[in-house]
Formats: structure tokens, C-alpha cells, sequence
């Protein structure tokens, strides 16, 4: 049990392999449909862009800014092109505002990386741990220890 501590969530549901077998990017479709839950959407995504590793960070950054704020800016439009706009016009800082300050650094992070990019995990973990109050203790044990 030496990563009884570590959490894993895995969603295969509507993956594509975005890198081939011998390593190799998969060329990016000219249109690339979407299917999801808009509200955690990329915009790459929501613009039928082909997805990589950075669309997925966002998403997961989208749903940690639902659970901190209890709420998305956009979680009641249901139209992608309005969405596509909020998003697009949407400052950051806005977005982020409740959120700590770290926070703002791993979405501007994420936000900068390109298609075919793997995120500095280690960078994410980091700017995700300097979101902890000084209170906090990281290694108080979970309910499951």
C-alpha cells in the first residue's frame, strides 16, 4: 500500500489516442466533433479543435473551480456558441477570483500549452499544493487511514 494516499481518477469514456504506437502525434483532425459536458469543455474542444493532454487539465481545473466556488460562471448556458464567447471574453482573473492565488498560476499554465504538450504534472501538484491554507497539514491522514 505504498500509494495508499494517492488518488486516481480515470475517465476512458470518450478518449482518442492522440499519440500513435511508435510514439509519434497523431495528426490532428480538421474538425474534430464534440462530445461532453460542455461546462468543462476546453475551447479547443467546444471548437471541434483536436484535443490533447493540456484540454484534459482544463476540464479537471474547470470541475476544482465547481467544487471550491460551488458554481461555473456558465453552469446554467446550455448553448455552445454562448459558451464559446463567455469563455473566450472571460478574463482569467475573473474566473479564478475566489479561488487562491496559486490557482490562477495553474490555469494561466495550463491555458499556455499547445495541442500535442504534456503538462508539467509536478508544476500542477506544486501551484494545487501552494493552494493549501497554512493550516492545512497535507500529511493529516484521510478517512480511509
Amino acid at each position: 500500500m505504498e500509494n495508499k494516499r494517492r488518488i486516481y481518477l480515470v475517465d476512458f469514456g470518450m478518449c482518442r489516442k492522440w499519440r500513435l504506437d511508435d510514439g509519434k502525434t497523431r495528426s490532428p483532425r480538421e474538425k474534430a466533433p464534440f462530445r461532453g459536458t460542455i461546462r468543462y469543455a476546453s475551447s479547443r474542444a467546444l471548437t471541434q479543435q483536436e484535443c490533447g493532454p493540456t484540454d484534459d487539465l482544463i476540464g479537471w481545473l474547470y470541475s476544482v473551480i465547481e467544487l471550491y466556488q460551488g458554481h461555473l460562471p456558465w453552469a446554467k448556458i446550455s448553448d455552445p456558441q454562448e459558451l464559446i464567447r463567455l469563455k473566450a471574453e472571460m478574463p482569467i482573473t475573473a474566473l479564478c477570483e475566489a479561488m487562491p492565488p496559486p490557482f490562477f498560476e495553474c490555469f494561466e499554465y495550463a491555458n499556455s500549452l499547445g495541442l500535442t504538450v504534456i503538462p508539467d504534472y509536478e508544476k500542477v501538484q506544486k501551484c494545487l499544493h501552494d493552494c493549501l491554507p497554512e493550516t492545512c497539514n497535507a500529511n493529516d491522514p484521510y478517512d480511509w487511514e
